[in-house]
């Protein structure tokens, strides 16, 4: 099986069978009891892997799918390297100014720097592949088309800006200026200033594209660093080569949505005709084909996960 099918098959029907963690406790619901603390009880039943613990499930873990997950747990210790010239919004038409702009706001909203000086990614590298495992899906990384419009007030007419110099008074006596933005229309004319300018906003934001496909390039890196990683360590199971697309918006992939089903029971309503009855349905396994190229990512993931220890070899 390729390391996608290995890694439902390992979070979605053999890692469940791992108890909960030690110290969590499973508190009895009471109907008294808020809505939030039934999801904060909920919550503490996960067992070392981050799955629900299958209760009903006989049985041990097969000793792969315990490789596999020792093998994701590694994967938040592993930094995210950024080229100076990544650029994963070649396809959206944008300036240089603008790809630049974009660029830094989306790395923003897509990673930090921890305490160690290693940038990671906020929403934790470990927690987007094991989403994708148990919900048979792929990171976002599709982008609709940006226009570019003047930035208006609230009533609908364009803006003007100049930039002004405001002297001020340094700590040695001398003057220095600051350079402000202020508004561009001359107040007694009405009309704009004639170094005014005026502003052009895109439509939608750009930087969240490029947090998304971050997100989406560093865990196609991590697939491809696990896939590399663990055929040694395996006793049974052997994971095939993946054609997992690192850059999909450039190679032009597109993506094929799953459907989840509606777990509702069908119930006949009096008055409403028969053919306005919800059907059941199976459940539809398409995988959602949703999906951060960072050249020197999947190196440090790779040398990342060959540290971790290997209790399991």
């Amino acid at each position: 099986m390729d390391i996608e099918r290995a890694l439902q098959w390992a979070f979605r029907e053999e890692l469940p069978k791992v108890a909960a963690s030690p110290g969590a406790r499973i508190r009895d619901f009471r109907p008294s009891e808020n809505v939030g603390s039934m999801w904060d009880a909920a919550e503490r039943v996960d067992n070392m892997y981050g799955v629900t613990p299958d209760l009903y499930a006989s049985g041990d873990p097969h000793p792969d799918a315990l490789t596999i997950g020792d093998a994701v747990r590694w994967l938040d210790a592993c930094p995210v390297v950024l080229p100076a010239d990544w650029n994963p919004v070649t396809d959206l038409g944008l300036d240089a100014d603008e790809t630049r702009e974009a660029v830094h706001h989306g790395i923003g909203q897509a990673t930090f720097i921890g305490e160690d000086g290693e940038r990671r990614l906020k929403r934790g590298l470990l927690n987007i592949v094991r989403m994708g495992a148990v919900l048979f899906t792929r990171p976002i990384w599709e982008a609709e088309p940006v226009t570019r419009e003047i930035v208006r007030g609230q009533n609908g007419k364009e803006l003007w800006f100049r930039k002004v110099r405001i002297p001020y008074t340094t700590a040695d006596g001398g003057t220095a200026y600051n350079e402000v933005e202020t508004n561009g229309i001359d107040p007694k004319t009405r009309k704009p200033h004639l170094d005014a300018y005026r502003k052009v906003r895109l439509e939608p934001d750009p930087a969240p594209v490029v947090a998304e496909r971050a997100e989406y390039e560093c865990w196609a890196h991590a697939l491809n660093a696990l896939m590399e990683e663990m055929p040694p360590l395996m006793t049974s199971i052997e994971v095939e080569a993946s054609s997992i697309p690192v850059r999909p918006w450039e190679t032009g992939d597109s993506r094929t949505i799953r459907v989840l089903p509606d777990l509702r029971p069908v119930q006949n309503i009096p008055g409403r005709p028969d053919n306005m009855t919800r059907p059941g349905g199976e459940t539809d396994r398409r995988n959602l084909m949703r999906y951060m190229h960072l050249s020197a990512a999947g190196d440090a993931m790779r040398r990342g996960l060959s540290t971790r220890p290997k209790a399991r070899a």
